[in-house]
């Protein structure tokens, strides 16, 4: 845990530093995300009451997508982004799973 707290998530230092808009997800969250999602079977969460959950081909586009929406006040915080099939991103859009 501490070696992921170290690696994954920046010190207040470094967030000052950032002057990124808060919508892109920085790399240190991409990489994380997307260690987990291979790890875990590469999983698409789906979408809500509209999709179920699905196993993705490796040769079927994936984006980065924020569970609560930016629009909604979701942050770009690892907590908060998840890795959905390009269909279920679009379906999703700007509505919170």
């Amino acid at each position: 845990l501490a070696y992921i707290k170290k690696v994954y998530f920046p010190t207040n230092e470094s967030k000052k530093n950032d002057n990124r808009h808060s919508r892109n997800i920085p790399g240190y969250v991409r990489q994380a995300v997307l260690e987990e999602y291979e790890n875990n079977g590469r999983y698409c969460n789906g979408v809500q009451g509209k999709t179920p959950r699905h196993r993705v081909d490796r040769d079927s586009p994936i984006e980065y997508d924020h569970i609560l929406p930016y629009s909604r006040g979701g942050s770009s915080a690892f907590n908060n982004v998840q890795i959905l099939c390009l269909e279920c991103n679009r379906i999703k859009s700007a509505t919170a799973r």
